[in-house]
């Protein structure tokens, strides 16, 4: 089984008010990324309103559940992001640390249906094994990909 170790980044008020049934498909496999993205540094978030704590969620992945795709085109559109976009209520074991590295949760949640547009239609095939998607982010981007293979 073939795994991928990615990371979302989320502000809220406390853990208790993270939808854990809608985390969302869109995650990085940099975690560092992630944690700025939660912080609002690395998205264009300038109007949302965020909540006043920084989360960095993790979990790992198989493969199978990784949308090719969407992966594909968001790296090519937005290279910095390092982005992993997972499939819509994909049921995962999640860690979720908060600004100081304490696991405040682990157990199970949902990524639920939150996601951009572009990230549902389909692409074509360009990509249907772990090893091409790697390589192709690969040279995008100068990023050391945890991976259980």
């Amino acid at each position: 089984m073939r795994k991928i170790k990615v990371y979302r980044g989320i502000m809220a008020d406390s853990i208790e008010s993270i939808d854990l049934g809608n985390l969302g498909v869109h995650w990085s496999a940099d975690q560092y990324f992630a944690d700025g993205a939660g912080k609002g540094e690395n998205t264009k978030l300038s109007d949302a309103k965020l909540g006043s704590q920084n989360f960095i969620l993790s979990t790992w992945v198989e493969l199978e559940s990784v949308n090719f795709d969407a992966t594909v085109e968001s790296n090519n559109e937005y290279p910095h992001e390092y982005e992993i976009v997972l499939s819509q209520n994909l049921y995962i074991e999640v860690e979720i640390n908060d600004d100081f590295g304490y696991v405040v949760f682990a157990g199970k949640a949902n990524t639920g249906t939150r996601s951009d547009d572009w990230a549902n239609k389909s692409y074509g095939n360009a990509y249907s094994d772990f090893e091409n998607l790697v390589n192709s982010l690969s040279e995008w981007a100068d990023v050391k990909f945890i991976c259980k293979l």
